[in-house]
């Protein structure tokens, strides 16, 4: 199960829980309220009524007349009139069950009303003792409606929260979101930066991944780097920035499978004799500049033209691939001028020779037939 849906279940849980509370508070205190009132309107009754009696004299018709009219007014639910031996004088008691509110919610908030009584009197004489019990169907009525409304409200307060916790939740768990998106975007190779949230919590989460999403760039950036001059130190002459053998040959390779236009050109072998002996005379760090301008004069031949490409295949050798080059002499000329060029802005064509083997190649021929 997601945090959202705990979360969101542990907010509902809450909510039942403190509006059951409240509602079952709200309608036991509204119960005792109406038990008290009832009970003090019992004793009230009983003694206002009990006074009116007295005062009309002890006459058992008239006492009968009376209870009888009090008790049809419908407000009562027992009239009792008992002599002072506790011989039964009166009753009038209303059996129907009360219609006002379900029997379940009766019995499970019933009214523990106390009745009201008052003794009558005839001069110094008692005439008997009055108990009188107000109807409670009122009372379970009110209570009834009161607790209707009061649900009415609570449920309109637990859908509002609702809706107003799932706003706040989803603003307070949108850092994980921006955490996963991040997470996700490190695995793309892309790495960003999200906004640190208020809360103490996530703000420690998303501080952390921005931490390890700069380090992780970081990281990759100086492997990037790093493999990319083992890439050119293994496809790159570090003198003369030329390519070495094993590319060259993929790119002929490359050349002679092609069934285009490329796959018809020329090949150019040259060789700087009596190199060892030079290094010797003139120094290895001169020859080593000498070789690097060699490098960048045939790097400007191949950037004068099209898919050109020159390589140090050794110490010695160069070669020149020129493809759609349908005159070998011509490509082999041009390298061996750049070549002389050096030498002699450099000083250092004495005794040099530079043989030099072309050729023109076509579909289908191998590297070594050509390099033979």
């Amino acid at each position: 199960m997601s945090l959202h849906k705990k979360l969101w279940l542990a907010i509902i849980v809450l909510l039942l829980l403190v509006v059951s509370g409240s509602f079952l508070v709200s309608t036991l205190s509204a119960k005792s309220y109406l038990e008290q009132q009832i009970s003090m309107k019992n004793a009230d009754n009983a003694a206002a009524l009990a006074l009116s009696l007295t005062q009309q004299g002890a006459d058992e018709v008239l006492l009968e007349l009376t209870l009888s009219a009090q008790f049809d007014t419908g407000f009562y639910e027992l009239i009792e009139l008992r002599s002072p031996e506790g011989k039964l004088m009166i009753l009038r008691q209303d059996e129907q069950p009360v219609a006002g509110a379900p029997g379940w919610f009766m019995g499970l908030f019933k009214l523990n009303v106390e009745d009201g009584v008052a003794v009558i009197q005839d001069g110094w004489t008692q005439v008997g003792t009055l108990t009188l019990r107000s109807h409670s169907r009122f009372a379970y009525e009110r209570l009834w409606h009161s607790t209707l409304i009061l649900a009415a409200i609570f449920l309109v307060a637990m859908v509002a929260a609702g809706l107003l916790g799932g706003y706040v939740l989803k603003r307070i768990l949108k850092p994980l979101d921006d955490v996963v998106e991040q997470a996700r975007a490190i695995g793309e190779r892309r790495f960003i930066t999200i906004p640190e949230p208020s809360t103490l919590e996530f703000q420690q989460v998303v501080s952390a991944m921005n931490e390890l999403s700069a380090r992780i760039k970081s990281v990759l950036g100086q492997e990037a780097k790093r493999l990319q001059k083992w890439q050119r130190e293994a496809h790159v002459d570090k003198i003369t920035g030329l390519n070495n053998r094993e590319p060259f040959l993929k790119e002929l390779e490359t050349a002679l499978e092609s069934d285009d236009v490329n796959a018809t050109g020329s090949l150019s072998l040259v060789r700087i004799t009596r190199l060892a002996q030079m290094n010797q005379l003139y120094g290895r760090a001169t020859m080593d500049s000498v070789l690097k301008d060699i490098g960048s004069a045939l790097n400007k031949i191949t950037m004068a033209h099209s898919r050109w490409s020159a390589s140090r295949l050794n110490g010695s050798d160069f070669a020149l691939l020129a493809p759609r080059a349908m005159d070998p002499k011509e490509a082999a000329q041009e390298m061996l001028d750049g070549i002389r060029e050096v030498l002699e802005a450099r000083s250092v064509n004495n005794d040099v020779k530079l043989p030099c083997a072309t050729t023109i190649y076509v579909h289908g021929d191998t590297i070594g037939k050509l390099m033979t």
